[in-house]
């Protein structure tokens, strides 16, 4: 991890709900902007710089939950959407502000099993409804959301291998073109 990273993992036999209510209430909102809360994750936004996202993600274990806590400057443009949440390992590669109104972000996502189902929810839970979702091989595929919030913005990531990797699965990209019609594009 780096100044502008952070990840810890904890277990707990606390609920969900009961792990959140916790991170919620302990959020120093001078600091962090807390752009959405969802049934397995908060998702903040650093106020002194929106490219740095944040925020717990939870996963149900065997006897209790998993909590990830983390912080990444994911290197996203001025201008981006805030409500927009990042991904615990999601390792900024590259960002462009296509146009005024039109992002483009590309995210090393680790080995991406898993990540589109919870990245959707994630993305469901911040107030994006799906409009289409494919599932390939290995977890890859792509999603598109559209805001419910503002009609005019919507997103698309698409999944694909690193082809830098040679073991199967390997290592993700995600692409994320966020935007006014990010749906439409590619």
């Amino acid at each position: 991890m780096s100044a502008r990273s952070f990840e810890r993992i904890e277990e707990t036999r606390d609920e969900p709900g009961r792990v959140l209510d916790f991170f919620e209430r302990s959020v120093d909102r001078a600091t962090w902007t807390v752009a959405s809360r969802g049934r397995a994750n908060i998702a903040l936004v650093l106020r002194a710089d929106p490219s740095v996202r944040g925020g717990v993600s939870l996963e149900p274990t065997g006897n209790g939950t998993r909590i990830t806590l983390f912080i990444q400057d994911v290197r996203v443009p001025a201008g981006f959407p805030e409500d927009f949440p990042a991904s615990p390992r999601a390792h900024a590669i590259d960002a462009v502000r296509v146009s005024t109104a039109l992002y483009h972000v590309r995210w090393d996502v680790g080995a991406g099993l898993g990540f589109v189902t919870r990245f959707a929810e994630a993305l469901e839970d911040a107030g994006w409804e799906v409009v289409t979702k494919t599932r390939g091989q290995f977890d890859l595929g792509s999603l598109t959301w559209r805001s419910r919030t503002r009609a005019d913005l919507s997103c698309r990531i698409e999944m694909r291998s690193d082809p830098t990797a040679f073991i199967q699965p390997s290592f993700s990209i995600a692409d994320v073109w966020v935007g006014f019609g990010a749906d439409r594009t590619h």
